[in-house]
């Protein structure tokens, strides 16, 4: 018996001294309306803060392996609209005001999520030295969805708007950079 223990010990003892994920990528633990490390895998990584009008719609900046030097800028839209079309939005193209500038924002899919849908929404590929000066342009990054003859979207999404803090984006997307071209 006392060797079968001591054989547990010897194999799951080091377990319990590697280092937590946060660790392994240089960042602090999850904090509220600051950008953190959230993903990372060999082919991307990616940094993200929680929505300010809804918690749970993050802007995400994604970095994939060999073109570290843009980032996909991405968001969650979550509603409790009921249309009977929300799941087919795939590849949509939405008119929206991103920190005061018209984009077209592309609807990438829908899908059922609590008691509502989420949508998945991007806003395309842009150098991060862009990014990074038109996101800490203002104290706040605040995107709008807007209303067209041809697409009317608050049909689709409750909340039309959303906002997100640029707290720790520049070191966070700094150290996604650098271990981007790691992978």
């Amino acid at each position: 018996m006392k060797n079968i223990t001591l054989i547990i010990l010897i194999l799951f003892l080091p377990l319990l001294s590697f280092p937590s994920w946060s660790e392994i990528v240089g960042q602090k633990e999850y904090v509220e309306n600051e950008w953190l490390i959230d993903d990372h895998n060999k082919k991307e990584i990616r940094i993200s803060v929680n929505g300010l009008i809804t918690n749970g719609d993050k802007l995400i900046i994604r970095l994939v392996k060999d073109n570290c030097e843009n980032g996909n800028l991405l968001t969650y839209v979550y509603t409790t609209n009921d249309h009977p079309d929300i799941l087919n939005l795939r590849d949509t193209l939405v008119d929206s005001l991103f920190m005061g500038d018209a984009i077209i924002a592309k609807i990438l899919f829908t899908s059922p999520f609590l008691l509502g849908h989420m949508a998945v929404v991007d806003l395309n590929w842009i150098p991060i030295e862009v990014l990074k000066k038109v996101l800490m342009r203002e104290n706040s990054i605040s995107m709008k969805y807007i209303d067209t003859d041809d697409m009317k979207i608050s049909d689709y999404f409750d909340i039309t708007y959303n906002s997100w803090s640029n707290n720790n984006l520049v070191t966070a997307l700094d150290n996604a950079f650098e271990i981007c071209k790691k992978l």
